[in-house]
């Protein structure tokens, strides 16, 4: 496997329903709200657009105790301060992006973001030719925009720092309002949902020309408050001339635990272990089950491995994963069991 690129914007934005994008209803400084790791194979219903629409989570699964807090801060306050000096606000998704946010009373922009990425370390995309415009104010249920932004991105390849020119265009929209089930006792009506697509054009060496192209579905209730009570991102990253992606991943969150989950401590229908842990190269599963399929999770719920027909006693090699804490997902007959692990 190649080493790739991997990179994302999220845009937490504030909406309403029956309302607009302003200024004024933007979440603060201070405003926190945990959500839950949700399954990266729910679909993104996006086809699922215009008023009185229903949205179903309610089948959704999830990884138990897995929460990924997100907070409003003072962009001055993090590490990167300096290289965002017109934010005002950062929007921080624990242990894996930053995006910063600058707002007047006609519009927010975004002057880049912040991201961890396992193969490349901190990657981070500095808008300052052009920032990349978020809403226009008032931005009601069926406004629409699109925007061009420039800037470069930094990030390391093979140990050396990288520090290529990237430029992009996106499409936003308010394109929904109605309910949205989580699980079988949550319902939610009121909710309005934002869907940003946008596609970010830059060149990695060896790789080449690339684009990583993300869809971002973002649903609020302002009844609730002003953070999102669901979002569904997913990013891929394709090189010229490509059919295939490079590579792709989905990250699910929802503010109420799903009633479907996959422990990361027990599972009494599949008994198996990993070994060694922490591993280096290889990783080998052992336990009493026989033609199983295995994913390999990072702590962001990106796949970033995938193993058909597992047997016990099978090694797995680890070359093309970096360091890390990871999730080892095995299904046998639709159910599953995870155990942890770290590569050293």
């Amino acid at each position: 496997m190649k080493k790739k690129l991997l990179f994302a914007s999220l845009i937490m934005a504030s909406t309403s329903f029956g309302q607009g994008l302003t200024e004024a209803n933007e979440p603060i400084i201070g405003t926190t709200v945990d959500l839950f790791l949700c399954d990266s194979f729910a679909t993104n219903y996006a086809n699922v657009t215009g008023s009185g629409v229903t949205w179903d989570y309610s089948d959704i699964a999830g990884f138990q105790g897995q929460l990924r807090t997100l907070t409003v801060v003072d962009p001055t306050t993090t590490t990167n301060a300096a290289d965002f000096p017109s934010a005002t606000k950062a929007i921080v998704v624990e242990n894996f992006l930053t995006t910063y946010w600058s707002s007047t009373s006609t519009e927010r922009n975004s002057p880049g973001f912040v991201f961890n990425e396992p193969t490349f370390g901190e990657v981070k995309a500095i808008f300052n030719t052009d920032a990349q415009k978020l809403a226009n104010y008032e931005f009601a249920y069926n406004n629409e925009l699109t925007d061009v932004f420039a800037g470069s991105l930094y990030f390391s390849f093979s140990g050396l720092p990288q520090n290529p020119d990237a430029t992009g265009n996106s499409f936003s929209k308010i394109d929904g309002e109605g309910t949205l089930k989580l699980n079988a006792a949550t319902t939610l009506t009121g909710v309005i949902r934002c869907v940003t697509i946008d596609t970010l054009n830059s060149n990695v060496p060896i790789v080449g020309d690339i684009q990583l192209i993300r869809a971002q579905y973002e649903y609020y209730q302002l009844s609730a408050g002003n953070m999102p009570v669901f979002t569904h991102t997913t990013a891929k990253i394709v090189g010229t001339g490509s059919v295939d992606p490079l590579t792709e991943f989905t990250v699910v969150l929802s503010s109420v635990q799903p009633d479907n989950f996959v422990s990361v401590n027990e599972n009494e229908k599949i008994n198996f272990s990993v070994y060694p842990n922490p591993a280096k190269e290889s990783l080998t599963i052992k336990g009493d089950f026989n033609g199983a399929t295995a994913r390999i999770i990072d702590q962001t719920g990106k796949t970033v491995q995938t193993i058909e027909s597992v047997t016990s006693g099978m090694t797995v090699q680890l070359n093309d994963i970096q360091k890390g804490i990871y999730f080892l997902e095995l299904s046998v007959n639709g159910v599953s069991k995870v155990e942890k692990f770290s590569k050293n």
